[in-house]
């Protein structure tokens, strides 16, 4: 007995210090993390160190107990002076800024520390304690591949990230050794040392020969294509978790509906959906769906229409907008405007050819669409109900015949004093059936897609063509990407203007109420011409661009219409018609800023982590019990009997107590014969147990502590 705890002990200590060296040795390489040649030398030593103690106090008893013990204060003495943090911080700060180049996502940490040695001893102890715990008290081999795997993996995930060959090698041979020989060295530690032993010299020539014929240098990944389908069907995945948790915002397009009634409260949590390149700095509206139907509950897309926009000057491109989505889209997203030929078929363009990366040459002029200056007229088409109550509505907003600039202007500002800017605004009311009305009668808050959804409708009721379009809104800086998160998804309209055959931007959203829609210092020095998403005078027109801040105005020679500062004494005559109108909500009367995001105080995590502890510690032992009692009289007789000599032989040895020749002799006649264990042969084991039992209260405390709350001794 004495030779098989040897072995498995050398055997624990050998695969830990393996293992843990390799380990961190594919970080510091696969990431080129900056360590001397003498911290690396270092961080061996500590590997061999921690593999060989940990192996020593192993082997005695309670040695588990004790290298806990010896745990907590180590680990509090190197967390005190906060340079362990620092350097964890900037370990994840380094791995995570190469995934954010590859993928976008988000860099966490901090370059905040010079030397990495304490945090990468830490991480090989983890590893080494891991393999050693694991390796002595014959585990599987599933505990310790967390430790081995996680930093394997953060290798593997792209191809830009290639370890030392030699860490590289050494690792998998290890990892592939530990699983050929688990079963017999958990049996058997001997036959498992003399197994390891054999399999050695074959499984490092083998993965020898592996290396050779598929070198590092020459490596050319051939996983394309199952990777795009992987990222693909992710992207299908988390496109429609996005449309639930983001209020249907780029939700999924395939059916060509967005159901008004499951829009509710948008979620904070973020990630990242695609990677823009500007040739400028500022906000990009970026095309995704339009819906043409407005049902009252739901907005509808009419898959047969088509449309194509075509340049509306020879004037050549002014830069290129590069666009990469993390995974491929059923769509393209298009920004305002490409000197190109776009074809939008059933309100959006589809990707034909499954691109992820695709760019259009952008200009500043508007792009016109194609054919005759007229469209659909279903674009100002609305159900009964609605343009009932829409008239009614627009008779309190509108004086008489107006021109169409001035409807725009106080349709626009009669929907941004509706309501207060708020992601958690509640789902539609129940007894609502008009969306739109529910919104400027009732909620006294909103975001994009209330506010767009009200706009377009009012837009129709009044006779200008309009329709609901989605897609994301980015700020943009010239300076490399810049990642577009979920949280970057927006809606707007777009309305028609019958004289230059163009579709303008209209933005609904209250401006000062969404940080996204914020104009930044550097916009504000441009000229308005440039900041325009309508054209403004005639001789300025070529000069015009997309901005939230301008309402889009013709090309017959009039100013530009701002919805904040302009015409002041006819927003103060509208406001005070408003007051007394039915339809005005009663957040006009007395503003209501949106509530401030609840900060939650740091201790609540520890706390919460704790009282988890104090749930989970005694939970695991009554689940264990009941486990072993289920054991102890279900199954077959014979099973019964192997079972209660399982639990028997782990008791006696806990309490060193010689375990019963007729017992053992019970469970191999239970095992190996064709002879069926009786009722009373299986009374034997119950009588020795309750006998044995007693024993455990003349133990010392920490030692009935152990039995009752570790091995959950009943």
């Amino acid at each position: 007995m004495k030779r098989k705890h040897w072995v498995n002990h050398l055997l624990g200590a050998f695969f830990a210090f393996l293992l843990s060296a390799c380990a961190v040795g594919c970080i510091v390489t696969g990431f080129e993390l900056d360590v001397s040649p003498e911290t690396t030398v270092r961080l061996f030593k500590g590997c061999g160190g921690i593999s060989v103690l940990s192996a020593l106090i192993l082997y005695i008893p309670f040695g588990g107990l004790l290298l806990l013990l010896l745990l907590i204060p180590a680990s509090i003495v190197l967390w005190s002076d906060g340079l362990l943090w620092s350097q964890l911080k900037t370990i994840a700060y380094t791995i995570s800024s190469h995934f954010q180049n590859v993928y976008g996502w988000q860099a966490i940490g901090e370059p905040a520390a010079e030397e990495l040695e304490l945090a990468l001893f830490l991480l090989a102890g983890i590893t080494s304690l891991t393999v050693s715990c694991c390796l002595c008290r014959r585990q599987h081999i599933l505990f310790l591949m967390p430790s081995v795997l996680l930093p394997l993996s953060l290798c593997l995930i792209t191809t830009d990230t290639l370890p030392e060959e030699s860490c590289l090698y050494l690792l998998i041979a290890g990892i592939v050794l530990l699983m050929i020989t688990d079963l017999v060295r958990r049996r058997d530690p001997v036959q498992g040392g003399i197994l390891t032993l054999l399999t050695a010299v074959p499984v490092t020539a083998a993965l020898a020969l592996l290396f050779c014929l598929n070198p590092q240098a020459d490596y050319v990944s051939r996983a394309g294509e199952i990777q795009k389908e992987t990222v693909t069907w992710f992207q299908k995945a988390m496109t429609s978790v996005e449309s639930v948790m983001n209020g249907n915002i780029s939700g999924v397009f395939s059916n060509q509906t967005l159901n008004l009634r499951s829009v509710g409260p948008k979620s904070n949590l973020s990630f990242s959906v695609m990677r823009v390149y500007a040739p400028y700095s500022g906000t990009i509206y970026l095309r995704g769906q339009d819906y043409d139907i407005y049902t009252g509950t739901a907005w509808e897309s009419s898959p047969e229409r088509s449309e194509t926009f075509t340049p509306g000057s020879e004037t050549a491109a002014s830069g290129t907008i590069g666009i990469a989505t993390y995974g491929v889209r059923q769509m393209l997203y298009v920004p305002y405007y490409s000197t190109d030929t776009i074809t939008l078929t059933g309100g959006s363009m589809a990707n034909w050819d499954n691109l992820n990366s695709y760019s259009f040459p952008y200009s500043r002029i508007p792009s016109v669409v194609f054919g005759s200056g007229s469209v659909d007229p279903g674009y100002t088409t609305l159900p009964p109900e609605t343009k009932e109550w829409a008239d009614k509505l627009l008779r309190t907003i509108l004086k008489g015949d107006e021109a169409q600039d001035h409807i725009l202007r106080k349709i626009l500002n009669y929907v941004q004093r509706s309501a207060v800017y708020d992601r958690s605004t509640a789902a539609m009311d129940a007894s609502y059936d008009d969306f739109a009305q529910w919104f400027l009668e009732k909620s006294d808050t909103g975001y994009c897609i209330h506010f767009a959804t009200a706009a377009a409708v009012l837009l129709r009721a009044a006779g200008i063509p309009a329709r609901y379009v989605e897609g994301y809104m980015a700020d943009c800086r010239t300076e490399g990407k810049n990642i577009v998160t979920n949280q970057e998804a927006h809606a707007w309209v777009e309305y028609f203007d019958p004289v230059f055959s163009v579709w303008w931007v209209l933005e609904a959203t209250p401006i000062d109420a969404n940080p996204a829609l914020e104009v930044t210092p550097e916009e504000t020095e441009v000229e308005s011409s440039e900041n325009s998403d309508l054209p403004l005078e005639e001789e300025s027109a070529e000069s015009a661009e997309i901005t939230e801040t301008v309402l889009p105005n013709s090309f017959a020679g009039n100013s530009g219409i701002t919805a904040s500062d302009e015409d002041e004494e006819d927003v103060e005559e509208e406001t005070e018609e408003y007051e007394n109108s039915s339809f005005l909500p009663d957040s006009t009367e007395e503003t209501v800023l949106p509530e401030e995001n609840i900060r939650i105080p740091g201790w609540i995590w520890p706390l919460s982590m704790l009282l988890l502890l104090l749930i989970a510690f005694p939970a695991q032992r009554y689940l264990r019990l009941h486990r072993k009692q289920r054991l102890w009289n279900t199954g077959t007789p014979n099973e019964t009997a192997l079972n209660r000599w399982k639990q028997l032989r782990q008791l006696t040895a806990l309490l060193n107590v010689r375990f019963p020749h007729e017992l053992e002799e019970l469970a191999l006649k239970a095992k190996y014969s064709q002879h069926t264990i009786t009722r009373e042969e299986l009374q034997r084991f119950e009588l020795f147990r309750q006998k044995i039992l007693p024993l455990t209260g003349r133990l010392p405390w920490y030692r009935r502590f152990v039995l009752r709350w570790i091995y959950a001794v009943g």
